[in-house]
């Protein structure tokens, strides 16, 4: 069992979630493929995602590696890309890409899937997903924090979005009812119809914005990108990206004052720690002072009494000799 995951690009002409919603739109409304009958597991857990357009009955493949290769190489050659890998170009790209943003090279291995056979803990129980190569690949920090898309300021009228897949809403009623009279559960589908509905607003949304830069693409001609809701909603959601700033500029603009008292505080702090430096420098230097004043005349002091106890011994010496010479004289 493996989880992969791919969140909306920074970028709408590079968002893979976009995509996806684009390329079902295409298959179910401008194919007119039939929306898929959930009316058991059996009657849509056939169904593959990626189709050649011709066959999507139990027992397709799907769209081959043929048709794949040859879809890339002509979109190669387009772009004048030398590459000597095909449909397996995007995983080393994606992977190259994710390090140079500064992933490491742990969470590209694990959200690659890329893992020596056998690897229990990855196959078994690591089943989710590393999110550094997902932020990086969105084009955004892989350390978060950065993720605002100013494309989803605004959501769609429901109206509006339910112009697409207009089905959904039916089939996944028929489905609780079916749950709760005690019939098959589903929760694959639920789920899916779930992503359904959320795909709505992303195309709804990256239509908006993609409108401005591919003006003449056939689209555009069709439901329900060409009604005066999807006009106004193009109005309204242009509008508010034009007035609304960067969630990380208000908080820069916010941090700024802050960090300004901040930097004032410590600017005061470090000048009251220095002017209680210098004063116990100069108190200390006083006292030094002071200090040697006092052992200086201590030394003086000590230096006269040495004196005049050597001048006593001279005395007593001089006096003790005048005695002994008397003394001699009267005998």
């Amino acid at each position: 069992k493996e989880i992969g995951i791919a969140v909306r690009h920074r970028d709408v002409e590079a968002c893979p979630v976009g995509a996806l919603a684009l390329y079902l739109y295409e298959r179910w409304h401008v194919r007119s493929e039939p929306f898929p009958d959930f009316s058991s597991r059996a009657s849509w857990y056939h169904l593959m995602l990626l189709t050649d357009g011709d066959d999507n009955t139990a027992g397709s493949d799907g769209i081959t590696w043929g048709d794949q290769a040859q879809i890339l190489k002509k979109a190669f050659s387009d772009l004048d890309i030398a590459t000597s890998k095909v449909t397996h170009a995007m995983r080393g790209g994606g992977a190259r890409m994710a390090f140079e943003h500064g992933c490491s090279e742990d969470s590209i291995r694990k959200h690659g899937r890329w893992t020596a056979g056998g690897d229990q803990l990855m196959e078994r129980y690591l089943t989710g997903v590393a999110l550094q190569p997902v932020r990086a690949l969105a084009g955004f920090s892989p350390g978060g924090g950065d993720y605002w898309l100013p494309r989803t300021l605004k959501e769609p009228p429901l109206s509006l979005q339910q112009q697409l897949w207009p089905r959904i809403e039916e089939v996944e009623a028929a489905i609780r009812q079916r749950h709760r009279t005690g019939g098959e559960t589903d929760q694959a589908a639920l789920n899916f119809l779930a992503m359904m509905k959320w795909l709505r607003i992303v195309l709804l949304q990256d239509a908006a914005c993609l409108r401005p830069l591919y003006a003449n693409l056939p689209l555009w001609s069709m439901a329900p990108f060409n009604t005066r809701a999807f006009e106004q909603f193009v109005s309204d959601l242009t509008t508010t990206i034009s007035q609304s700033v960067s969630p990380i500029e208000v908080t820069i603009t916010q941090l700024v004052p802050e960090l300004d008292h901040a930097l004032t505080e410590l600017r005061v702090k470090q000048e009251e720690t220095s002017t209680a430096v210098n004063d116990a420098v100069a108190e200390a230097r006083t006292e030094r002072a002071e200090l040697r004043a006092y052992l200086t005349d201590m030394f003086g002091l000590v230096v006269a009494a040495l004196g005049e106890s050597d001048n006593a011994e001279l005395q007593r010496n001089s006096t003790r000799r005048g005695l002994s010479t008397s003394v001699r004289a009267l005998l």
